[in-house]
């Protein structure tokens, strides 16, 4: 008998990917990277750790930066994101309510090593 259900929370249950993309181009684009293309960096490179999203994106054009200003540009970033409230996927939060129903005990994690 199953007693434990473990699932990822970002692309499972909530949609945070274009909050995260409108944050990671908002910092990049002010240091001169083209706003579409960061955005199309952004998803490509999904999964990746954001420091390197960050460098990665940067050392493309050539740009120069600290490792205080990746630092700031995290620590920008996660408060940004931190301020939105995040879109449900249609249906998590039924399906959620099913499996608790059910006595199972509901398990989040996350596959980045990011906050």
């Amino acid at each position: 008998m199953i007693k434990y259900f473990i699932c990822d929370v970002d692309g499972v249950i909530l949609d945070r990917m274009p909050v995260y993309q409108e944050a990671f181009v908002r910092r990049v684009a002010e240091l001169g990277v083209d706003e579409g293309v960061a955005a199309e960096f952004y998803y490509a490179t999904a999964g990746d750790p954001l420091e390197k999203q960050f460098r990665d994106v940067l050392d493309q054009y050539k740009i120069d930066y600290s490792e205080e200003k990746i630092r700031e540009m995290r620590q920008s970033f996660f408060k940004e994101v931190g301020e939105v409230k995040p879109r449900i996927f249609r249906g998590a939060k039924e399906t959620i309510d099913k499996l608790k129903d059910k006595g199972l005990k509901i398990l989040y994690t996350s596959g980045s090593n990011t906050e």
